[in-house]
């Protein structure tokens, strides 16, 4: 009996240390603890069914210019082809309340659509006409409407009609209104999102800037403050008085011989914001050339410098990118736009522009799918000192501890950004890698001035020791020695890394 017994006890334990022997980790592959192999075996992190895009478009699209009308459906598709996925019709094509079935607004949607357009944000200028008031609203028994309820009336009848349109997307209002306009336009936000809660109501701000700073752009209480603090005051009033889900400013930081500053202090702000409020980041950028007053005060940009500028916005988590300008846009009294800065030039014709944009586009557009699952984190500067270059204009950049990432080193002259990304649904983190060294070009405008980017990236606390490498778009895996990772990258290029 006692045999017995002592058999039945055997064979439970032989049960009991199989089953234990091909037990399963959390993602569902079977454990190794072994000593000699050190790694767990998991799953790597998969965005293969995401069906995210990055939404883009640029200002001035075809116009009617020196008497030849652009707005064709030719000319619309080949915006659309540039990778551009959003039409922004602007005050050119803008509408009055002119009977909509016979008027011009309506032949411009229904051409843009048939050239594959179908998302159109439209100019109405009864609405741009509405946000010029200082300091005050539009509701109340002195104001333009006594009540919202009627302002909610005077809106809807406004976008009555092309609101229907198949095409329609949103609504453009005034370009960086100031402090002053930002509470008449945050009521108007509010009416039209209550008429047409499914449109993107798009109210573009102005960046950080210190000459805007002491124009009391921001805050009519500079007194001891930074230029910072200032624009954190502006993009929180905006937000209270709106209610919107997204901040939005435009910035070009490529001067003619250097990087401005103040572009990193509006990246900055804008993200610390954002976090705070819970809300997304979108922004211009550079693709234009001008003047003020005499003084040049962008360059043309170089392919470089559109990376430089790309991979800047994706690694700080901007959810909409667009451009300014498409088109060469007209001079205006005290600017004036060279040629040949946009995607299309005064002719008509495609810039170098327009390609580096089209590729940039289908690249970045196979990175969305999985960047646009993350929300920006932090950030690390690597700069060698001494070096035989500034990198002033990173200060405004406020760094953090990186949680994957336990040390980075670069060689002399070289200077590296890297941004710390986290997928909280899924609990990913993504590092965006980027040479951030200015890409000008040398006096020939050939070869850039600033040398690649040798950077080694150490990782800590991954599961499986490897990385998906997201370059230009395309994604490997990469197995890791000891944590380490090695990269050379050009001025303003960047891969974009999953550690797992």
């Amino acid at each position: 009996m006692l045999k017995k017994i002592l058999a039945i006890l055997l064979a439970m334990m032989s049960m009991f240390l199989f089953a234990a022997c091909g037990q399963t980790d959390n993602s569902g592959n079977s454990g190794d603890n072994s000593a000699d192999s050190g790694k767990q075996s998991v799953v790597a992190p998969d965005y293969s069914d995401s069906d995210l895009v990055m939404p883009t478009y640029g200002y001035t699209p075809p116009p009617l210019r020196n008497g030849i009308d652009y707005r064709t459906e030719e000319r619309y598709k080949e915006y659309r082809d540039a990778g551009l996925n959003i039409l922004l019709l602007q005050a050119d094509d803008g509408y009055d309340g002119e009977a909509w079935d016979s008027s011009e607004l309506k032949k411009k949607m229904d051409m843009a659509e048939s050239a594959g357009n179908d998302k159109i944000i439209m100019f109405d200028q009864r609405l741009w006409r509405l946000c010029g008031y200082y300091d005050i609203g539009l509701v109340g028994s002195d104001k333009q409407f006594a009540t919202t309820g009627q302002l909610d009336d005077y809106v809807r009848n406004c976008v009555k009609d092309y609101s229907k349109h198949s095409a329609f997307y949103g609504i453009q209002l005034r370009d960086e209104p100031d402090i002053h306009k930002l509470k008449c336009m945050g009521d108007l936000y509010k009416s039209l999102k209550r008429v047409l809660p499914d449109a993107f109501i798009q109210i573009n701000l102005f960046p950080a800037n210190s000459s805007n700073m002491s124009r009391n752009y921001y805050t009519m209480d500079t007194a001891g403050k930074s230029l910072a603090d200032c624009y954190k005051e502006y993009l929180l009033k905006f937000l209270e008085y709106s209610g919107a889900d997204y901040i939005m400013f435009d910035s070009y930081p490529l001067a003619p011989s250097s990087i401005r500053a103040d572009h990193f202090t509006t990246l900055q702000v804008a993200n610390e914001v954002a976090k705070e409020k819970g809300v997304s980041v979108y922004a211009v950028a550079q693709t234009c050339s001008y003047s003020s007053n005499g003084s040049k005060k962008t360059r043309i940009c170089s392919e470089d410098d559109l990376y430089w500028q790309t991979n800047l916005y994706l690694g700080m988590g901007i959810k909409q990118i667009s451009y300014f300008n498409y088109w060469r846009k007209k001079a205006s009294d005290n600017e004036e736009f060279f040629d040949n800065a946009s995607f299309i030039n005064e002719a008509g014709e495609k810039t170098a522009i327009y390609g580096y944009m089209q590729n940039i586009h289908a690249e970045m557009q196979n990175l969305a799918k999985v960047i646009l699952n993350f929300n920006y984190k932090g950030c690390k500067v690597v700069a060698p000192t001494p070096s035989d270059f500034s990198t002033s204009y990173l200060g405004g950049l406020v760094e953090a501890d990186l949680a994957k990432i336990s040390d980075l080193k670069a060689e002399a002259n070289d200077a590296a950004l890297i941004t710390e990304l986290y997928d909280e649904k899924n609990g990913n983190y993504m590092y965006m890698l980027q040479n951030i060294l200015d890409p000008i070009l040398d006096d020939d405008e050939e070869e850039p001035c600033n040398t690649d980017l040798t950077l080694t990236v150490t990782f800590k606390d991954l599961k499986a020791g490897k990385l998906i490498v997201y370059d230009k778009g395309n994604p490997t895996t990469v197995e890791l020695d000891g944590g380490k990772y090695t990269i050379t990258l050009k001025a303003g290029h960047a891969v974009y890394v999953i550690p797992y």
